[in-house]
């Protein structure tokens, strides 16, 4: 009989270079920055949509799960935009904006061809009223909006500026599990 043999894994991501560890909350905690050596790519209207929001002052990263499905080398979709620009300043900043959830800190960037880009304002959740969706939003950075989401993997942060992903909830390690 034929004994197979095992072939080990490749790395989700090439390199874990850790690359600073930094107090980024008021309540303490330690955010990881860390480096990826693999180009992600970003769609045009995506970019401009970061440039635009940078030039004016804001931090923007990509978040959620095209940050994952890339780690995971997968075709990263839809990408989501996180930003510490407020409802009212994306709006100025984006006139054409859709602000169904405006109160939520979400809107749609139309960027042709019928697809929109959703931007959305770092926050925390509070006041759930049927377990699912927030009656209520506090404003706050990329640290409370990342453990407002569902899962670890789908908050992490591609700084596109820095080829770095924020890492405040352990969402790298659960990938690696």
């Amino acid at each position: 009989m034929k004994k197979t043999q095992k072939v080990a894994k490749p790395p989700i991501v090439s390199k874990l270079i850790p690359l600073s560890t930094v107090i980024t909350s008021t309540k303490g905690k330690s955010s990881k920055w860390i480096r990826i050596d693999q180009r992600f790519p970003i769609a045009d209207d995506v970019k401009k949509i970061i440039e635009k929001l940078r030039r004016s002052g804001h931090v923007a990263y990509i978040v959620g799960g095209s940050v994952r499905d890339f780690l995971l080398g997968r075709t990263a979709k839809d990408p989501d935009i996180a930003t510490d620009a407020l409802p009212d300043q994306i709006c100025e900043l984006f006139p054409n904006s859709v602000t169904v959830g405006k109160a939520f800190g979400v809107l749609k960037i139309p960027v042709g061809e019928g697809r929109c880009v959703e931007v959305a304002t770092f926050r925390r959740d509070l006041d759930y009223k049927d377990h699912r969706h927030p009656s209520k939003v506090e404003f706050g950075g990329p640290e409370e909006d990342a453990e407002r989401r569902d899962f670890t993997v789908n908050a992490l942060f591609f700084d596109p500026q820095t080829s770095r992903i924020l890492d405040t909830v352990g969402g790298i390690e659960d990938l690696k599990a």
